[in-house]
């Protein structure tokens, strides 16, 4: 029954957390990700915050006391994954909680506010995703996201192979389980930044793979691509701009298990910002999720133009 436990956790939290000792969940079709057609009117049973029976109608034990709530009509899914957030602030997390998501893989500035967000979450889903951090941000000095200072925990700008093994090991002793490594000099956007050297990344990588650290590496050009993967990247995210993603890159990715992050809705928010949010917007559950000030300024043409204008190139995305 665990595989059906996230499907439920959104409805239950608030619910289980008033001592209900029965609860029945009946009517709704459910989507589980793994049955090939959906359920339609099933009944699922939660006692004491976990899940003890699910199924068809008439398969099910239902406890006399359990407090019956009618879902005809709505649909249970799986908890949605966001692959890839950046600093996602407490309001950010309780709208992605609203909307489904219930894993989020983040990234932040400094080791400990990643450590503190892990502690969070793990403590209260309840107004947070479970939080996946990522920490620190490698990167060369004074390349794509430097601006975002130094940590003080570690060196997040390593020049050569000694102090990226270095860096590396100093994370383990701090408890990190994943780190994010820029390897992109930004000129897929128009800027071009200082760039990590090969040798840098392949130590980071490699180092990482001997301390069991995940990596996720930023490379959205398909030569770059190639170097982080090869090296031992387990993970590619946002996905690759410049090229159509070929037979043989996909088969290493299946072959090693890595993961590969899209990241379209970023993608198609760069490329056409203006289609994008009178999409999103017109959606009036989206549009209401956010204040006011928020839509007004994403539903009119300035933003759209200064987004345009700092990222000249985004529409090949």
């Amino acid at each position: 029954m665990k595989r059906f436990a996230i499907l439920v956790l959104l409805l239950a939290a608030s619910l289980v957390s008033h001592a209900q000792n029965a609860l029945l969940l009946e009517g709704a079709v459910v989507i589980d990700g793994v049955a090939s057609r959906p359920l339609k009117n099933s009944v699922i049973v939660i006692e004491n915050g976990t899940i003890t029976g699910f199924g068809p109608r008439n398969t099910v034990i239902v406890p006399k006391e359990a407090r019956r709530i009618d879902l005809k009509g709505k649909y249970i899914i799986p908890g949605l994954i966001d692959g890839l957030v950046e600093t996602p602030s407490a309001e950010d997390l309780l709208r992605m909680l609203a909307w489904g998501v219930t894993s989020v893989s983040a990234v932040y500035p400094t080791v400990d506010q990643a450590l503190a967000a892990e502690r969070q979450s793990a403590a209260d889903t309840a107004r947070s995703p479970q939080i996946y951090p990522m920490a620190p941000v490698f990167t060369a000095p004074g390349g794509w996201t430097s601006a975002a200072g130094a940590d003080t925990m570690v060196n997040r700008f390593p020049t050569t192979p000694e102090e990226a093994r270095a860096a590396i090991r100093a994370l383990r002793y701090r408890g990190i389980k994943r780190v994010r490594i820029v390897y992109d000099d930004a000129s897929w956007r128009g800027d071009s930044f200082p760039r990590l050297g090969v040798d840098v990344l392949t130590a980071l990588l490699d180092e990482a793979a001997k301390q069991k650290i995940f990596t996720s590496v930023q490379a959205p050009r398909i030569a770059d691509a190639r170097d982080a993967v090869g090296a031992g990247a387990l993970s590619i995210a946002p996905g690759i701009f410049d090229e159509y993603v070929d037979a043989s890159l996909v088969e290493t990715f299946l072959t090693r298990n890595d993961y590969y992050v899209p990241a379209l809705s970023s993608s198609a928010f760069l490329a056409e910002p203006a289609a994008f949010m009178t999409r999103v917007f017109a959606d009036k559950r989206f549009r209401s999720s956010y204040p006011a000030s928020v839509v007004k300024a994403w539903s009119a043409a300035p933003a759209w133009k200064e987004l345009a204008a700092t990222t000249p190139r985004a529409a090949e995305l």
